[in-house]
């Protein structure tokens, strides 16, 4: 990214992108990933994600690319290194990726601008991967394996290929190599059923057993050469000689001090005793030594680290319980900055593999003194790195020690404070992400809390406009009175945030030329003026009415504002019908579902159920007897005189 240090042109397309952390201490690449939300709403409404299309896919199926991946005698899948960050955006688009940031909370607020492709936004996949698509045609007559692979065997950013010849294999993963070096791209991850497709081809000390062989099998060439080496070195076993007394005559003082080395193939533990007479001469000799191979299942040197030290620990806590002579000091020694931070660490803020064994270490070596010895004076890297029997007769660092521990060594503690990402990745983190982002929503939701008229809602947002014209044009300032067109705005800002809300599934495929067959809206006709405001179809298209009673805007019922709007108009209009009220809103507004809506204003104003007449019941007089009496037929008989003429 790049920093911005010009002043902001109004003129220009901007879009500032929130971001925030996302801790992943179990990644070995990327425990701290950035997280960049395009598709929060700006000032006006709309995020970058909104307008931008996702262009499509260039790439082939998955399931076409496993299907032909099984078909390879010899495999491999590799993954691009950090794909995205390596494609440049163009220039004129990078005003649309501006970040906020500072270096510490006490720096001001620096405005940058993304030069890569950033994930987050819609299109990002598709620049990506089409990209990837122009360098394969670009560098296909130079490497015409490798251009196929990224055109028919690539998904996103991870390569599944393969072939039936081992020797193919070899030259495709080299041409993949240095035709992904001419996009400034790198191959990581790489996995593969063979050995001579990998990179790194270590074998280990237990290689025949891991290589499952029986005793029939011959054993391979390079293995057969390091047993040879191994037979024929094996014979100076003989020239060793190790004292049998580790303690000088008549000791005034005696320390132990153990040492502990992992490499990827071994770990292992050494204790020495140094010894002091009356006269100050001083004597180191080896007590004893364990080790340990590594195990199969791949793992980090530091945790390899750690268990040298349990280790360690463990043959020293069984040292001091036998051998009955008063120890005055006790030094802990290990070349692992990282694993003597994680000892340091109470083991309750460790995650579970390392919390066990600090534990452990602690428990059986309560307070000991660890301390950090450089690599070339830790005797234990014999063990772990290994070395021949020649070297190891007359090797004066394995049988006495480094030559510091024959002097004085303080006994002052030492501090180690590490932020490593090895250390940090076992670190137990209760770290809460805050992402800080006023959306449009909530400013509107805010500014209709502020008062129950419609009026005054339409004058505060037309200041607010004002204000903020008036901060972008020093020079040409509104003053005064608001004018009618100022008050327009401010109505229409409030009803296309209401319906960014409600109808944002609509919008967004209106927008884009879809259509909204599962809306609830869609037999309203719905479609986008030129200021992107939802209003009412129809065809009323060529009557001579306005342009807000031909297709009046879009508000749902349940909202605040389609409620004030209600209010206003049947204030506004001395307190009317529900019926007369809905047909006067219905000439700027539509709100869905807005005849029971207009009921409730109707029924819950108090002015309106103030002087709502109520009739007199009249109570009727007495039947006459003849029309309770029971009586034969014409007993009595009634005339009527009106004129039927």
């Amino acid at each position: 990214m790049e920093r911005i240090l010009d002043s902001v042109d109004p003129k220009s397309s901007e879009y500032y992108i929130p971001h925030h952390a996302v801790f992943r201490p179990e990644s070995k690449s990327t425990p701290l990933r950035v997280v960049f939300d395009a598709s929060a709403n700006s000032s006006n409404g709309v995020s970058l994600n909104f307008i931008l299309l996702n262009g499509g896919t260039v790439q082939q199926e998955l399931f076409s690319i496993i299907s032909r991946f099984r078909t390879c005698k010899y495999a491999s899948s590799a993954d691009i290194q950090k794909m995205y960050r390596q494609i440049l955006v163009d220039e004129s688009d990078r005003d649309l990726e501006r970040i906020l940031w500072r270096p510490n909370e006490f720096a001001p607020v620096e405005t940058y601008r993304l030069r890569t492709v950033t994930y987050g936004r819609t299109c990002a996949p598709f620049s990506a991967t089409r990209a990837l698509k122009a360098l394969a045609e670009e560098e296909q007559s130079e490497f015409p394996q490798a251009a196929a692979t990224l055109l028919t065997d690539v998904y996103v950013d991870d390569i599944l290929s393969g072939s039936n010849n081992l020797e193919e294999s070899k030259a495709l993963q080299h041409q993949l190599i240095q035709l992904l070096k001419k996009g400034g791209m790198e191959l990581h991850k790489l996995v593969s059923n063979h050995p001579e497709l990998l990179y790194d081809n270590r074998n280990p000390d237990y290689v025949l057993w891991l290589q499952k062989l029986n005793w029939n099998d011959p054993v391979p060439p390079n293995d057969l050469n390091d047993w040879l080496k191994f037979l024929k070195d094996l014979p100076a076993v003989n020239k060793l000689e190790i004292p049998r007394c580790a303690i000088i005559t008549n000791p005034v003082a005696i320390d132990l001090h153990c040492f502990c080395d992992a490499s990827d193939k071994a770990y292992g533990a050494v204790l020495y005793l140094c010894s002091k007479n009356e006269s100050g001469e001083v004597q180191t000799n080896i007590l004893c030594s364990k080790s340990r191979v590594c195990p199969i299942k791949a793992t980090t040197t530091p945790r390899l680290e750690l268990s040298a030290a349990l280790l360690l620990a463990r043959l020293v806590s069984k040292v001091i319980f036998i051998i009955q002579v008063p120890i005055k000091h006790i030094y802990m020694w290990s070349d692992s900055t990282i694993a003597l931070a994680w000892i340091k660490t109470p083991h309750e803020k460790l995650k579970t593999y390392v919390s066990n064994r600090v534990k452990a270490i602690n428990t059986l070596c309560p307070n000991f003194d660890w301390r950090h010895v450089n690599s070339a004076d830790n005797p234990e890297d014999l063990i772990s790195r290994g070395t021949s029997t020649t070297n190891l007769v007359n090797n004066s660092l394995w049988f006495h020690g480094p030559t510091f521990i024959k002097s004085e060594i303080s006994l002052s503690v030492e501090t180690i404070e590490l932020n490593n990402n090895e250390f940090l990745s076992e670190v137990k983190t209760s770290c809460e992400s805050v992402l800080i982002c006023n959306s449009s929503n909530d400013f509107i939701i805010d500014i209709l809390n502020l008062s129950n008229s419609f009026t005054k809602l339409c004058r505060i947002v037309s200041y607010i406009f004002r204000f903020i014209y008036n901060l972008k044009n020093p020079t040409e300032r509104k003053n005064g009175k608001l004018n009618i067109s100022e008050i327009k705005e401010a109505s229409n800002f409030m009803v296309k945030q209401v319906q960014l809300s409600a109808f944002s599934e609509e919008i967004k495929g209106l927008s884009k030329g879809f259509d909204i067959k599962q809306s609830k809206i869609k037999n309203l006709a719905p479609f986008l003026d030129e200021d992107n405001i939802l209003r009412v179809g129809g065809r009323s298209q060529k009557t001579r009415l306005t342009q807000d009673e031909k297709h009046p805007k879009l508000l749902p019922a349940k909202h605040r504002l389609t409620k004030i709007i209600m209010e206003f108009f049947h204030k506004r209009y001395l307190h009317l019908g529900p019926q007369t009220l809905l047909h006067l809103v219905r000439q700027e507004f539509c709100p869905v579902g807005g005849r029971n809506l207009a009921r409730k204003i109707v029924n819950e104003c108090i002015v309106c159920f103030k002087n709502k007449p109520v009739s007199c019941n009249h109570l009727l007089g007495n039947l006459p007897a003849e029309r309770v009496s029971p009586s034969p037929k014409f007993s009595n008989c009634g005339i009527d005189f009106w004129d039927s003429s």
